[in-house]
């Protein structure tokens, strides 16, 4: 445990119901990390120090889905973050407690721009190019970070590199980006124990499709139910629900319905 407060408000989503009180903190904590390195210094023969010398980082928090501050899905950015152990930034990743941090890196195979590394709370790294990715590259392109005049870059993720297109035309830059190939996993083989972890029956389950985990870096458990209104009346166990995904071999799950409505979404 590198640091621990307790505060009188807000909930489980600190950066929406209390986004003064998170900031406060991280700029503790970070404060805190860039006074290692001179205390290290000063005296290097002190054996009492729990921590070793952590470098200095800046940090972001970037509302990804959002055209306003608050809203949207909320990322951690660390940019420049050469000089930080894998170990630091899962311990960073914890601290934060956001769904995903990322890290900006050089590249470290041929034909890449930059090199993105995000971790979870629980310190899992994330291959997957969604919000984790998006934000880094719009934060990029609004800090001058990207060569004029162009269009087209690479993010290297893993050992993959994906093609990434930004847009600077408008007011605000746009990212689109390439996903890696699906994969498909396996599929639930007992559907009521899966209904039940999301607080419905067997009957609720949309009929002919299975279960299955499946994804483009980061496997999730896709689970079809009959209507929008099932996806509303759901009510997932927290722990129920994680023990059906982990036996599929999932890191997530998603319940949707592809019920027409009066909007153009094709999944609710």
């Amino acid at each position: 445990m590198v640091s621990w407060n307790s505060f009188d408000r807000s909930g489980h989503w600190a950066s929406h119901d209390a986004p003064d009180l998170l900031s406060g903190d991280l700029r503790q904590f970070f404060a805190g990390l860039r006074i290692w390195p001179r205390v290290a210094k000063l005296d290097p023969e002190n054996k009492d120090l729990s921590h070793p010398p952590v470098p200095s980082a800046r940090f972001y928090l970037i509302d990804v889905f959002a055209q306003r501050p608050l809203t949207g899905n909320p990322l951690a950015l660390v940019p420049d973050a050469y000089d930080l152990a894998e170990a630091q930034m899962r311990a960073i990743a914890r601290e934060f407690n956001q769904s995903e941090t990322t890290f900006l890196l050089h590249p470290g195979v041929p034909g890449a721009t930059w090199r993105l590394r995000s971790f979870t709370p629980i310190g899992a790294e994330v291959y997957g190019a969604g919000h984790n990715a998006l934000g880094a590259w719009l934060w990029l392109a609004g800090s001058g970070r990207l060569a004029a005049g162009r269009d087209g870059f690479a993010q290297q993720i893993g050992e993959e590199v994906l093609p990434v297109r930004v847009d600077r035309a408008g007011k605000r830059p746009g990212v689109s980006m390439d996903q890696s190939a699906p994969v498909f996993g396996a599929t639930v083989e007992d559907r009521a124990e899966l209904a039940g972890s999301l607080g419905l029956t067997e009957d609720d389950l949309a009929p002919g499709v299975p279960e299955q985990v499946a994804g483009t870096g980061a496997s999730h458990l896709m689970v079809p139910v009959r209507t929008r209104a099932t996806v509303d009346r759901a009510r997932p166990g927290a722990a129920r629900l994680a023990a059906v995904v982990a036996h599929a071999g999932g890191e997530g799950a998603y319940f949707y319905s592809l019920e027409p409505g009066d909007d153009d979404a094709v999944a609710y």
